[in-house]
């Protein structure tokens, strides 16, 4: 009697969520006539109101020793009212995903849809969560795995104009997202600072998260609310200064050197997007050719004598005591990655073609291998190879390969916040894993926007679409 009643109860909640998404889905597509861009270009606000709640409902106090060591670099865990929240707030998406690729699919077909993106991106999703999920070393079945397919793919039919709102959209949510969290400087300083030994700040022996899950995940959010603020920036110079000042603090106090490099490299990429005609002019210029040899010899000359410096053992004593030191260690071990990329290979080695699947770095796969800090690979490339083998690398490499073809064509596009973007994921890619396909996460962000920005990019970047929007200052 009581397996009746327990299924009758499964297959009637079944046929709830079922009529109750038919519902949500009819009324996307009501609301949607009245908003034609649909509601995914808001995912940026729906994933700043998930990083506060889980944050907020978690409690955490980084000041415990080893708190942010055992944190995830990906998410803060919520608990209680953040976690019912984050599942309405999935189930709203996904109803606003199904509305915009039901109008995509019996649009009339126009030039430069991302038809071929969205084929390499289903063929990443099999290849690197689908196939893995049933014969990795560890199957398993979720529904999870299915958001960022649904989700992705409805990005993926964003207008020029869409583009422009996801941009508008991200910059004023991680903006108030900044706001908050420097405001927990002086309400809750232990829910956003950590002790940190062997800083770059004098007198500040203390790491700044904010209330993303760890510095390291705060840091690449202000590089992109920066790179928005340049984009669009607010009318009003006052409120415009401030909120770069607010966000180079933000950026300045998580001591996220990765984070650090990544923006003058975003910057670096711009300029040269903006500079290239003028490169290209000085490269040409027979009277300047002179001075680039003569550069590129003093640059050999260089090379060359800190060569024969290191070859003779010049420094070898500055050389190993500064590999005692707490940084030097770091810069050995590469802050203990390469214990994480050893077990990652590893893992790889046991499972060739579909690797561990999508379940690694899972709470039971850190006890086997013992280390409760590992969340990821700390690698996007090497983290693909052990979550799905080499099924999985052929698929991530066909997406990839797709991403940089559509964006070459587009590179000037949303006034270079595109290659700004898709330049800051790729510095990500090296210790990070931002193209995770498994589950939503707040490394979703950027990929998600990136997808928006590609499929919305018309060819050679010119933009008709910019003046109608560009100057909100909200």
């Amino acid at each position: 009697m009581e397996v009746v009643v327990f299924y009758a109860i499964y297959i009637g909640a079944a046929l709830l969520f079922a009529v109750a998404a038919v519902f949500a889905v009819g009324g996307a597509l009501h609301a949607g006539t009245r908003k034609p861009q649909g509601f995914v270009v808001y995912f940026a606000v729906v994933m700043v109101i998930v990083m506060i709640a889980n944050t907020t409902s978690s409690g955490r106090n980084l000041m415990l020793p080893d708190a942010q060591v055992l944190m995830p670099s990906g998410a803060s865990e919520g608990t209680g009212w953040a976690k019912w929240l984050q599942r309405g707030l999935i189930l709203f998406l996904l109803a606003a995903s199904f509305e915009r690729l039901a109008r995509f699919a019996f649009q009339p077909r126009v030039p430069g849809r991302p038809i071929g993106l969205m084929l390499t991106f289903g063929c990443c999703w099999l290849a690197t969560v689908a196939l893995p999920a049933a014969f990795g070393t560890r199957p398993s079945i979720e529904h999870e795995y299915l958001y960022s397919l649904i989700i992705g793919m409805a990005a993926m039919t964003t207008d020029e104009k869409g583009g422009w709102t996801a941009i508008r959209v991200c910059r004023n949510a991680l903006l108030v997202f900044v706001c908050l969290s420097l405001l927990m400087l002086f309400v809750r300083r232990e829910m956003v600072l950590a002790p940190y030994v062997g800083g770059l700040i004098p007198a500040f022996p203390w790491r700044y998260s904010g209330m993303a899950a760890s510095p390291n995940a705060m840091g690449p959010l202000c590089v992109l609310l920066l790179l928005a603020l340049r984009t669009l920036p607010f009318e009003r110079r006052v409120l415009q200064r401030c909120a770069v000042l607010l966000v180079l603090i933000s950026l300045f106090l998580t001591q996220s050197k990765s984070s650090w490099l990544a923006g003058l490299f975003c910057w670096g990429g711009l300029l040269a997007l903006e500079r290239r005609g003028q490169l290209r002019q000085a490269l040409a210029d027979p009277r300047r050719r002179h001075g680039i040899q003569l550069l590129l010899i003093g640059v050999g000359f260089f090379v060359a004598a800190l060569g024969l410096v290191l070859a003779a053992g010049l420094l070898q004593s500055q050389v190993d005591r500064f590999l005692t030191t707490r940084a030097g260690g770091d810069m050995l071990t590469l802050t203990g990655r390469n214990e994480i990329w050893a077990i990652a290979l590893d893992t790889f080695s046991r499972n060739v073609w579909f690797g561990y699947g999508p379940t690694i770095w899972d709470p039971y796969f850190r006890m086997l291998i013992g280390v409760p800090a590992a969340f990821h690979a700390h690698n996007q490339y090497i983290n693909v190879l052990a979550a799905s083998g080499l099924v999985g690398a052929l698929g991530f490499a066909a997406y990839f390969i797709a991403l940089v073809r559509r964006l070459w064509t587009r590179l000037a596009a949303y006034n270079g916040f595109a290659l700004g973007l898709f330049l800051l994921i790729l510095i990500r890619s090296i210790s990070e894993v931002p193209f995770s396909l498994e589950r939503l996460s707040n490394e979703s962000l950027m990929h998600l926007v990136f997808l928006m920005l590609l499929a919305g990019a018309p060819e050679g970047g010119r933009s008709v679409a910019k003046p109608s929007i560009a100057g909100s200052a909200t």
